[in-house]
Parts: C-alpha cells; sequence; structure tokens
C-alpha cells in the first residue's frame, strides 16, 4: 500500500507540496536581502513595482517581494518570519483564509500579502490593502506598522465599531 501512497497524493498534500515550493523560493533569497543596506531594501519597493509594470504578476515578484518584507521585519521588529509564517502569507495573498492561534503571529503574516498587493496599480493608482483585526490597533501598530513604514508606503489606521482596519496603500 505504501508504494500507492507515494504515487498517489491528495489534493492537500500536492497544495502542500505547491506551497513550500513557493516558501523555499522566498527563504533561498534571505542572504541576496540581508546584505542590503536599509536604503537598498527599500529601494525595492520601486523594483518590484516596475517588474509589474513591466508584465510580471504578483505570483511572479512574491518570492522577492517575500523575501524583502521578511528581511524588513528582522530589521525593524528583530522578528524574521518563519517558514510557516510565509506559508500563511503565500494562502493570503492566493485570497483563502489562513487560520492560526493566538500568539503564531497573524499580524506579521500579513504584512507579507499586504505589502505584495500594496504595489500591484489598479486602474492608474495603487492598490490599497486591509488588515482587519479585532486586537487593538496599539497591539498591531507595536508588531504590523514598523515594516509599511520601513518602505515608502502610506498607513491609515482606521477604527470603527471595535474593528482596527490597517491599510497600507504603496505611493
Amino acid at each position: 500500500m505504501g508504494i500507492f501512497k507515494g504515487l498517489f497524493k491528495s489534493q492537500n498534500e500536492k497544495e502542500i507540496i505547491e506551497l513550500q515550493k513557493t516558501a523555499d523560493k522566498v527563504v533561498a533569497l534571505a542572504d541576496k536581502y540581508a546584505s542590503m543596506s536599509d536604503s537598498e531594501l527599500k529601494a525595492q519597493t520601486a523594483i518590484l513595482k516596475q517588474r509589474l509594470a513591466d508584465g510580471e504578476t504578483t505570483d511572479d515578484i512574491l518570492p522577492d517581494a517575500f523575501a524583502v518584507v521578511r528581511e524588513a521585519g528582522a530589521r525593524v521588529l528583530n522578528m524574521r518570519h518563519f517558514y510557516v509564517q510565509i506559508i500563511g502569507g503565500i494562502i493570503l495573498h492566493q485570497g483563502r483564509i489562513s487560520e492560526m492561534r493566538t500568539g503564531e503571529g497573524k499580524t506579521l503574516v500579513a504584512t507579507l500579502s499586504a505589502y505584495l498587493n500594496a504595489l500591484k496599480p489598479i486602474m492608474n493608482t495603487t492598490a490599497k490593502t486591509h488588515h482587519i483585526t479585532q486586537k487593538s490597533v496599539r497591539t498591531n501598530g507595536e508588531y504590523g506598522m514598523p515594516i509599511p513604514q520601513f518602505f515608502p508606503l502610506r498607513l491609515c489606521e482606521v477604527t470603527d465599531s471595535g474593528f482596527d482596519i490597517c491599510m497600507c496603500t504603496a505611493e
């Protein structure tokens, strides 16, 4: 029976393999971005936006964008996204739900897809990316806001009915 299990993978197993391939690409770029100065790392935002303007998709630039955010997290928060958090970011970028328990880094995960999707132009303007949570803006501000602020991104905070909405908009 073991031979068939190796040949015939479930849809879930196939999906996990694809997510891991993408996460591996992100991790493989760590040294490239770690060796950059702050100004070189910040300049990646314009470079990634240009790649999109030249016809690449957000899926094409995802490994680089996530690696850039991962390095920014290490610099401004002293927190480098873990492998499983990279996978969570990929899932969020795909428009799916990434369920995580308290303390597993949901706000940190959201910075990955928020940055990536804030880069893409929509109707001659830049994208608006929303991160919605029930946690206080002060808590999320401590962990989520410094990363977008590291880059040339504008941030707004809106509190309504107990929910905090953080919007990252590429300039």
